[in-house]
This record gives C-alpha cells, structure tokens and sequence, in this order.
C-alpha cells in the first residue's frame, strides 16, 4: 500500500482565508443594511385571497346560468321535436347514433395510423 502524503496548508495561507471570509460576511451584512426586505401585510394577501374567491364564485355562477339556459334551450328543441315531428325526433336520433360510431371509428382509425 503506497503511503499517502497529506501537505499542511501554511499558517498565512489559512490566515488569507480566515481573512477573506471575514470580508465576505462584512460585505453581505452591509448589503442587507442598505436593501430592506420589504414583506407586504398579511391583511394585503388576505384581500387578494378573498378576491379572487368571489371573482371564482362569480365566475361559477355566469357559466351555471349559461350552461343552465342553453340545457333548457336543447331540452325544449328535443321534446318539441318529439311532440310535434316524431317522424323528425327519429330522425335525428339515427343521425346522431351514426355520428357517434363515425366520429369513434375515425378516432380509432387515425390511432392505428398514427402508431405504425
């Protein structure tokens, strides 16, 4: 087994280094002398919180009436259909139903291209 020489660092040069470290802190404490941290108001953040929750509850209540009208909208075309043109309601239930397993056997299809 080889013996391995472990050289002392000189006295001055630990001394350079005790010194240059002791100048970095001086450096970094008179920086954060000059420069505050300014931290806002825990009352400033409690606004904004509250803010956005009713600017999300607003927001959840315009796309509820929205969605609401436009289900009564489509409700009312479909039973209007059904009562008035049955032969109609039929029709466009097929339509639909053949819409579905088109749209179904394309995505399908496109997959299988896509991966080979």
């Amino acid at each position: 087994m080889k013996k391995e020489k472990i050289v002392p660092l000189p006295s001055q040069f630990e001394q350079e280094q005790e010194e240059t470290i002791q100048k970095i802190e001086d450096s970094l404490q008179k920086m954060d002398d000059m420069f505050e941290v300014y931290t806002p108001d825990l009352r400033w953040f409690e606004e904004q919180v509250q803010l956005q929750k009713e600017m999300a509850k607003k927001k959840w209540i315009r796309e509820l009436t929205i969605f609401s009208i436009i289900a009564c909208l489509v409700l009312s075309a479909v039973l209007f259909t059904l009562v008035q043109l049955p032969m109609m309601f039929g029709i466009l239930q097929g339509a639909t139903c053949l819409l579905i397993i088109g749209y179904f056997a394309y995505t399908n299809i496109k997959e299988r291209v896509n991966e080979s």
